[in-house]
């Protein structure tokens, strides 16, 4: 199996930061050089602090159970594993901003232990669902679309008769 699933965050939020900051220093540059220079700086200081103390998480799926990697430029990486028997509950939502409302899908899973990892939709978003629909039989629910069209999951009970 060994499927990988990745959310880097940290590369993501320092271009965000660098791209929104960077764009209010080019403004701020037409108007005053000094304050757009000092702004267009800010912006290289924000990626760099992004990017080195944002986290990175990749879900690791393989027969026995998942792996997931956190690696963080300042504290290292960090690895836990799980056997899919430990999984206590996943859940798919929809996470709204509050200011543009767009809309992030996202799956949280916990386990006897706590959380162990909570991603927002990449690449392989629904294989990773399906995946944890097929292996966490134990559970009473799983995760299915409303449609073929549709990219929404909703809970649905498992049959066990």
């Amino acid at each position: 199996m060994g499927k990988e699933f990745s959310n880097k965050n940290s590369t993501r939020l320092s271009f965000i930061a660098t791209a929104i900051i960077g764009i209010i220093g080019i403004g701020l540059l037409t108007i005053h050089v000094f304050l757009g220079t000092l702004v267009l700086m800010l912006a290289v200081v924000a990626f760099g602090m992004f990017h080195y103390f944002g986290t990175d998480t990749t879900v690791i799926c393989h027969e026995k159970g998942f792996t997931v990697k956190l690696v963080n430029k300042s504290k290292g990486t960090s690895l836990h594993e799980y056997d899919w028997e430990e999984v206590t509950e996943t859940k798919y939502y929809d996470n709204e901003s509050g200011e543009d409302h767009l809309t992030t899908r996202r799956i949280l899973v916990k386990t006897v232990s706590g959380q162990a990892c909570n991603l927002y939709a990449m690449k392989g978003f629904d294989e990773l669902i399906s995946i944890f629909n097929q292996k966490t039989n134990h559970l009473p629910y799983m995760w299915k679309k409303r449609s073929e069209m549709s990219s929404i999951f909703t809970k649905q009970e498992r049959n066990f008769s």
